[in-house]
């Protein structure tokens, strides 16, 4: 996973990242969340001097494909480790105590936690989340970071039977987040989550 790309990898991928932007469609009078967030990315591998912190775990946990991980215990365990080395990686290259150095230790905190979710280490994954959530007003642009934490805490809180508290979790993400990147992909994670937990009151 940490191979270098070669030349003309480099190459293609600058290429990709000075025309996502120009990319943009509307639907409807409309741009599409997914689009905006990925020019937000594109903006930040620029000022991170070409560099991104995770993407691809980024992109599989926004996409929901984190719940994968679960039945693959190697898979889960692999990325895992890739996390962890980014993690430490963190503390000591040019990025910490960068513009977005929250930001990049609050992502790695959330894809750590929802991995350890999958590999039900519920406990330490409950301490990542809230790692995250700590680190709410240092946070310089991925919002969405927090309220997605605060999903898996509901999340944790569900599977541990703790119907209500996970709901109470649920509706006051609802309430009180608005305005980040992909806060309707959330919504519908939400939404699909309490009517399961009505099933079950």
């Amino acid at each position: 996973m940490d191979r270098k790309l070669t030349s003309d990898e480099t190459k293609e991928l600058e290429h990709l990242m000075r025309n996502i932007p120009k990319w943009k469609q509307k639907v409807a009078g409309k741009s599409l969340p997914m689009e905006k967030f990925y020019i937000k990315k594109t903006e930040r591998y620029w000022v991170q001097d070409r560099q991104l912190v995770l993407p691809i775990f980024e992109l599989c946990f926004v996409w929901n494909f984190f719940k994968v991980l679960g039945k693959k215990w190697e898979v889960a365990e692999n990325v895992y480790k890739v996390i962890e080395r980014k993690q430490k990686e963190l503390e000591s290259t040019k990025f910490a105590n960068g513009a977005y150095d929250a930001d990049n230790k609050a992502l790695v905190l959330l894809l750590k936690g929802a991995c350890l979710f999958q590999m039900n280490s519920p406990l330490q994954a409950e301490e990542c989340f809230h790692a995250v959530v700590s680190l709410e007003k240092k946070i310089k642009d991925d919002h969405y970071l927090v309220p997605y934490s605060l999903v898996q805490l509901a999340n944790i809180y569900s599977s541990r039977g703790d119907v209500q508290r996970a709901i109470t979790m649920f509706e006051d993400v609802k309430k009180k987040y608005t305005g980040y990147s992909l806060e309707s992909r959330l919504h519908f994670q939400i939404h699909s989550a309490l009517m399961e937990l009505s099933k079950v009151k």
